[in-house]
Parts: structure tokens; C-alpha cells; sequence
């Protein structure tokens, strides 16, 4: 093995995807999610017609029809639980690698507290959530 081919002892940090990588990575995911009514369309539609034709064929009207619209139904769940799984993974994998940000929008504790220090109910100027909306020079300004 020449020194070259040899592993090194320090791993190699991951490179950075780029904006390029990250909007490739975005697009994947909205592909996979947003082909979710598609699939329970031509789900529910398909084991209908099946039933439909079944039932034409062997003339045992409404009874194939009614199962193959129950196939389609349990076809389309089954197909909204594995994008509701695939958007959990994707989630708890964001997190782990960028980290929990501050939700934008105040806790009900922060908004009871708040009420609190303001009775009246007047706008608060330094209100905590303002400063953790994504503007750059902070609070856009009111004319």
C-alpha cells in the first residue's frame, strides 16, 4: 500500500454541498412529498375501477367494487404513513446536523408573561419575538 492509499488517521470533514447541493437536496424532497396526491388519487381511483370491472365481469355488484375502493383507501394510508415517516427522518436529521433554531413565534408562557408586564394591551416596542425574525438589521422600522 502506498502512502497515498493509506487511511489517514484524522477523518476528512464532509465537504460543504454549496447552495447548488442544498437546493438539489431541497428539490428530492419536495419531489417525494409533493407526488403524495397523485399517489392517493390513482390509488383510491384505480381499486375502484378494478372493483367496477370485476363487478361487470362476474356480476356481483356493489361487493368488488365497495373491496376494491377499500384496497384504495388502505393503499393511499399506507402511502400518506411513509411520507409522514420520510418527513420525521428528514426532520430529526436537520436537527441533529444544524441544531434546534428559536421558533419564531412566542410560547404561551413568553405571551403570558408578556400580558403581564403590559396590561393595557399597547404594542410592545421590544417585543422578544421581533428580534428572532430573520432580518438582517434586526426589526424592520415603522414608518
Amino acid at each position: 500500500m502506498t502512502p497515498i492509499d493509506a487511511p489517514s488517521a484524522k477523518p476528512k470533514p464532509a465537504p460543504s454541498k454549496g447552495i447548488v447541493g442544498r437546493q438539489v437536496d431541497l428539490y428530492r424532497g419536495y419531489a417525494g412529498v409533493g407526488t403524495i396526491g397523485l399517489e392517493i388519487a390513482l390509488a383510491i381511483g384505480l381499486g375502484l375501477i378494478a372493483g367496477r370491472w370485476a363487478d361487470a365481469r362476474w356480476g356481483t355488484s356493489p361487493i368488488l367494487s365497495l373491496v376494491g375502493l377499500g384496497v384504495g383507501l388502505i393503499v393511499a394510508v399506507r402511502a400518506v404513513l411513509r411520507v409522514m415517516k420520510i418527513l420525521r427522518e428528514t426532520t430529526a436529521r436537520e436537527e441533529r446536523e444544524q441544531g434546534n433554531p428559536a421558533p419564531l413565534y412566542e410560547s404561551a408562557s413568553e405571551r403570558s408573561e408578556r400580558k403581564e408586564r403590559d396590561p393595557g394591551g399597547a404594542v410592545d416596542r421590544d417585543d422578544p419575538v421581533v428580534e428572532r425574525l430573520p432580518f438582517k438589521e434586526g426589526a424592520p422600522k415603522e414608518p
